[in-house]
């Protein structure tokens, strides 16, 4: 599933009041995180902010390297893990609201071995 990310504590963003139901969600829809995803390509599709709020700005990382986000009637990013080696990926999103609220969500991904 998805893991939620905590502020660190004493930081601004844990003293700001948040939305509940929307800080539980997550901040985009991922797909499964299956046991081999192995060649792997898919589009994220960030949620949208909370009411009375409108994204900012979008991040999305594979292992840290950043990944182009596209923008338009909905903010997506396409994640491409095909001819990654055997292993674990964290994929990351982080997302900035206008008034400044900070949404993240990541999940992992695991590649196998190709079959023959």
């Amino acid at each position: 599933g998805t893991t939620p990310f905590t502020p660190p504590a004493g930081s601004p963003a844990l003293r700001r009041a948040t939305r509940p139901a929307f800080a539980a969600r997550g901040a985009a829809t991922l797909p499964a995180a299956r046991s081999c995803s192995s060649r792997r390509a898919f589009r994220i599709r960030l949620r949208r902010a909370p009411k009375g709020d409108r994204i900012r700005s979008a991040v999305v990382t594979v292992n840290g390297k950043r990944v182009r986000t596209l923008r338009g009637r909905r903010v997506t990013a396409r994640v491409d893990l095909r001819g990654l080696p055997k292993g674990t990926f964290r994929v990351a999103i982080t997302v900035r609201t206008k008034k400044g609220r900070v949404l993240r969500s990541a999940r992992t991904y695991r590649t196998c071995v190709r079959r023959s």
